[in-house]
């Protein structure tokens, strides 16, 4: 059994096999927007990212790809068409290719749901361990002698709490920026940035309205619709 985007992985690795000059996926949408659409908010279509850009994205919240599927891409520079079944006869709506410097915000990724665990002592190689055997990959894993810190999605914390020994504490949810922007408008805590996007945690008893406020801030107000 293919497990969730298994099949778009499998046509990823065919892709890289036979050196294909591109893959298209279809799906049931217009490409890869700025902002999932469950929240709220309709926002245009990105018309292209870079495999690390689209990889981040799809680790926070963006159902249209899998994480894993721009890997086999990669070494060959494929390009990945995310086409619409609906609508065969446009371009495609996103282009996913190799990774290009961006000098402006172009996504924002939310995945509610998040445990941040703070420990004395460095990350013990039983928990480690765990996370490896349970393919749990932690936003943020920070480790020294004097201590560790954690932070997992929510739903998964119950496959290893029992190896905790600190403290827990639980957040609306984490946001990554993806592309470049001034950090001085974020008012939530950052926990990382790479060179594909920035993570965020937020507490809010309105997520909607904290990401539509946050969309604001980066994109013109003429994208809310």
């Amino acid at each position: 059994m293919l497990s969730r985007g298994g099949s778009d992985h499998s046509a990823a690795a065919f892709a890289n096999l036979v050196n294909a000059s591109k893959l298209i996926l279809w799906k049931d949408v217009d490409g890869i927007k700025r902002l999932n659409p469950r929240w709220g908010i309709d926002t245009p279509s990105i018309g292209y990212l870079g495999y690390g850009q689209a990889a981040e994205l799809a680790l926070h919240g963006t159902p249209v790809l899998h994480p894993a599927t721009v890997s086999p891409l990669i070494e060959e520079g494929i390009p990945l068409e995310i086409r619409n079944i609906n609508n065969p006869v446009i371009d495609a709506p996103t282009v996913i290719g190799p990774d290009i410097d961006i000098s402006s915000a172009i996504a924002i990724g939310c995945q509610p749901g998040v445990a941040i665990i703070t420990q004395d002592g460095p990350l013990n190689s039983e928990l480690l361990s765990r996370l490896e055997q349970l393919d749990v990959h932690p936003w943020l894993m920070n480790s020294n002698p004097e201590g560790m810190r954690l932070v997992v999605p929510t739903h998964q914390l119950h496959f290893f709490e029992d190896l905790i020994h600190g403290m827990i504490e639980y957040r609306t949810a984490i946001i990554s920026i993806i592309g470049d922007f001034d950090l001085n408008i974020i008012e939530h805590e950052v926990i990382s940035t790479n060179e594909y996007g920035t993570r965020i945690v937020i507490d809010t008893d309105d997520l909607p309205k904290s990401l539509t406020e946050l969309y604001q801030s980066l994109f013109s107000r003429q994208d809310c619709k």
